[in-house]
């Protein structure tokens, strides 16, 4: 998952990386996982930000719904 800070107030639009969050929960995990996801950008200050999450594809083999959709789902956003 990536995040970016867009300052549309330019011009041309600005955008600038401000972290990328890896998963390390096991995809072989059977069962409801809810995981924290932080960062802590300092001196920052921005009018919008912009998530980006890749979708990692097909169910693999090993998986219940094997060869269909996988499915990212977020629920909240808090940003102060």
């Amino acid at each position: 998952m990536h995040l970016f800070v867009i300052d549309s107030t330019f011009r041309c639009p600005y955008v600038e990386a401000i972290a990328e969050l890896k998963n390390d929960i096991d995809p072989r995990h059977d069962g409801v996982v809810l995981k924290d996801f932080s960062v802590k950008p300092q001196n920052l200050s921005a009018r919008y930000i912009r998530m980006v999450a890749e979708n990692p594809g097909p169910c693999p083999s090993w998986h219940l719904g094997a060869g269909g959709k996988s499915w990212i789902f977020a629920d909240e956003w808090i940003v102060e």
